[in-house]
């Protein structure tokens, strides 16, 4: 709770945002999470890397707060399905960055053609928004994997469906 350590209101950290106080509310409850750039003003205001952030394991401490001890123990590890949430947010913020970047190559693809650009110029910038494209792809796969797949075969739910629903994605892939 960095907005409650900061004596904030929900509103305060709303407007600091220049989001809604709905907004902050449901990312307090785990109701949605804050896009990339909230995320990244969040960890700015707070003071905390974007890893405290997300996975809240080393909360910074506010300026008023007394120096831990060196000899304090560290903080219990997060429950494995919030651990997994983290990483799941983390990578799913990567490929947003991937998806915008592609984004905005698609738009310097449909300026070249407007302005009746070289053929090559505009095929090479295709091979690599496709480049993006099969690099998030591959990412959202193997976060997969590594995350519902593993969990799923861990906790024994429907592991082979999971596994049922990766093999289809790798047919797919290979035509």
């Amino acid at each position: 709770r960095l907005r409650a350590a900061r004596q904030m209101s929900q509103g305060d950290l709303a407007e600091a945002l220049g989001v809604s106080r709905q907004s902050v509310s449901k990312w307090e409850t785990n109701a949605s999470v804050p896009y990339l750039d909230k995320l990244v003003k969040l960890s700015r205001l707070f003071g905390v890397t974007l890893d405290q952030l997300v996975t809240g394991e080393q909360s910074a401490a506010s300026p008023e707060s007394e120096p831990i001890p060196a000899a304090a123990p560290p903080s219990p590890p997060l429950r494995s399905r919030q651990r997994l949430a983290a990483i799941i947010l983390l990578c799913m913020a990567f490929l947003m960055w991937l998806l915008l970047t592609a984004r905005g190559q698609m738009d310097a693809v449909i300026r070249m053609m407007e302005e009746g650009r070289y053929c090559v110029d505009i095929s090479n910038q295709l091979l690599a928004i496709d480049a993006l494209i099969r690099k998030a792809n591959a990412d959202v796969l193997s976060n997969h994997l590594r995350t519902c797949v593993k969990d799923s075969i861990e906790h024994h739910e429907d592991s082979e469906k999971k596994l049922q629903e990766v093999e289809a994605l790798l047919h797919k892939i290979a035509r």
